[in-house]
């Protein structure tokens, strides 16, 4: 199922993310360099959504490679000005089919593997990230708390954030 958020929304998506990432990303590098993962190293950013953390880590020194399956969100990744600047390539693919002919040093996965709900969605993922990851390879990923999402899922819940636009006007999302 195509997510509008990911999709028809794709152009809304870095105005509702837009909290700073900069301890984040001296946070994943760090953790990186202590496991001897080191720039110019080749770095998976699965699930890159539009391309904030590739793009960091680029300049950071490492070779990335940005993959998500929105097409609306890697187009706007690979239209950043920083994006152009930096060691980052990327591809529109589903993770679980991604099939890329050289390993990674490391996958970071963020904020992606809620999104799969299927069991064996779950079990497949990781045998992928087992399958990009070079040997001695690093794993960083998050996931919410299942147990509360889930519950907010059986609530139906409804999420609603009014923001103004540069220029006028205003953004209502609602999910």
């Amino acid at each position: 199922m195509l997510r509008p958020y990911y999709h028809r929304f794709a152009w809304v998506y870095d105005l509702l993310n837009a909290e700073p990432i900069t301890a984040r990303i001296d946070f994943i590098v760090a953790a990186l360099q202590r496991r001897g993962v080191r720039p110019p190293d080749r770095l998976l950013d699965a699930g890159c959504g539009t391309g904030r953390y590739a793009i960091q880590l680029a300049a950071h020194g490492f070779t990335v490679t940005g993959v998500d399956r929105s097409s609306e969100l890697v187009k706007i990744a690979g239209q950043k000005p920083d994006a152009r600047a930096a060691d980052v390539r990327f591809s529109v693919a589903d993770l679980l089919e991604f099939d890329p002919t050289d390993r990674f040093r490391a996958v970071l996965c963020r904020g992606v593997l809620n999104d799969l709900t299927c069991d064996i969605d779950r079990e497949r993922i990781f045998g992928r990230f087992a399958q990009w990851l070079a040997p001695g390879g690093v794993l960083i990923f998050d996931v919410r708390d299942w147990a509360r999402t889930l519950l907010r899922y059986e609530a139906n819940s409804v999420s609603r954030r009014e923001m103004r636009l540069e220029g006028g006007g205003s953004l209502v999302f609602t999910s």
